[in-house]
């Protein structure tokens, strides 16, 4: 069984990303897919289109999980656009 002390030191032992570090991976991932060919540029292209309003950062994180996504908005926009979530 292990202890505290144990586990503190085995949490040393695997190196952990933070949640920007994650993002920026996946981000840069992301980037060097779309520019690869120009067939995954023109999909980066139209996520970017339909989602005018998002950072950089952000399209290109939208356009790994769900390059299909439209009109993504905060949860705050939704509300105050009258829908529900």
């Amino acid at each position: 069984m292990m202890n505290m002390k144990h586990w503190i030191w085995f949490l040393t032992l695997i190196p952990m990303m933070n949640k920007s570090e994650h993002y920026q991976k996946y981000s840069d991932y992301t980037a060097a897919q779309a520019a690869n060919t120009g067939m995954g540029w023109m999909f980066f292209l139209d996520t970017m289109a339909h989602n005018s309003k998002c950072t950089t950062q952000e399209l290109l994180l939208i356009h790994f999980q769900r390059p299909e996504a439209r009109n993504c908005k905060t949860y705050q926009e939704w509300i105050n656009s009258g829908r529900r979530v």
